[in-house]
């Protein structure tokens, strides 16, 4: 509450303005801010940022035996 009361004193501003404010700004930043891990990783350029097969997420055993198999002959 002292921190409300320096801005009250500094501002001229009720608590409630102050509060309204602050609580506009927080709402405003975490609006901009990626929230989910999709977004986090989108926003990192890190989703897409690999070359190989678009159903690899599928198919991924059947590649590993490929390449396993390539590796013991």
């Amino acid at each position: 509450m002292a921190k409300i009361e320096q801005l009250k004193r500094r501002t001229n501003r009720s608590t409630t303005a102050i509060v309204k404010e602050a609580l506009a700004q927080y709402l405003e930043s975490q609006a901009a801010s990626p929230s989910s891990a999709k977004q986090i990783f989108h926003a990192s350029g890190f989703i897409g940022c690999a070359d190989g097969p678009e159903d690899l997420s599928t198919s991924y055993k059947e590649a590993l035996v490929e390449s396993l198999t390539a590796k013991v002959e």
